[in-house]
């Protein structure tokens, strides 16, 4: 049998930053892990601009679930920062009803 890979603590740390993040409110989260504030910040803005576009609810869950993903998968590396740093837009694909998110550096 192989042995089984042991998290260091700071992957440990993200790991549960990632799955606060994923599972339970932004206060409580934000509360558990305070690094989780720009990615949570990221995300409340990245909705208010899905709501100002107009898009339908059910694309509008699509990308934000999308987007929380995304995150979630930074968070999980450690890359808190280079979250806070990018640009998140939607583009509705005009083939299918499912989202694209487009990220770009500032």
């Amino acid at each position: 049998m192989g042995k089984v890979p042991t998290l260091t603590p700071e992957q440990k740390r993200n790991a549960d930053a990632a799955s606060a993040f994923l599972g339970k409110s932004p206060r409580e989260a934000a509360q558990e892990h305070p690094a989780l504030a720009g990615p949570l910040a990221t995300l409340g803005a990245y909705k208010a601009a899905l709501d100002a576009q107009g898009i339908e609810q059910a694309q509008r869950e699509q990308a934000l679930t999308n987007m929380r993903q995304a995150l979630a998968d930074h968070i999980l590396t450690g890359q808190y920062r280079s979250v806070q740093m990018q640009q998140m837009r939607f583009q509705p694909r005009s083939d299918a009803s499912e989202a694209t998110n487009e990220q770009s550096p500032l």
